[in-house]
């Protein structure tokens, strides 16, 4: 029996990956680092259709970096997205932004090409003291 497959419609894809490096200057345990950090991660996932995780960092007590990954089909809408989510981790009072990388890969469908995990553009944020 012959099955047949539906066509492929031509389609872009992308995905933007954010991380943020974060200082956390009130906690005194693992516990309340995690305590801000599930906050946070909580809020963001609420706010915005993105996955998130605590990536790195995750023994030491004042220091945190947060991952983010958002795929649509316009890449301006993954940009906003990823740097609003970078501007609500800097305005929450409880942490401080110590570096936040932005990356951006473009993707296919698989039955077209395999997705090769060379970002296509990084944006590196400059700090407020820093100069870019």
């Amino acid at each position: 029996m012959e099955t047949s497959h539906p066509q492929v419609m031509d389609m872009a894809v992308f995905v933007g990956l954010s991380t943020i490096d974060i200082i956390i200057p009130d906690s005194h345990s693992l516990k309340d680092k995690r305590r801000v950090v599930r906050s946070l991660l909580d809020r963001i996932r609420s706010r915005f259709n993105v996955s998130a995780c605590e990536a790195d960092n995750l023994d030491n007590w004042q220091r945190a970096t947060l991952a983010f990954t958002c795929v649509a089909n316009e890449e301006n809408f993954v940009h906003e997205c990823l740097m609003h989510i970078a501007n609500l981790v800097e305005g929450d009072g409880r942490v401080t932004v110590e570096d936040v990388c932005v990356e951006f890969f473009p993707a296919v469908p698989s039955s077209r090409r395999p997705l090769i995990a060379v970002p296509s553009k990084r944006v590196r944020l400059a700090r407020p003291n820093e100069e870019v």
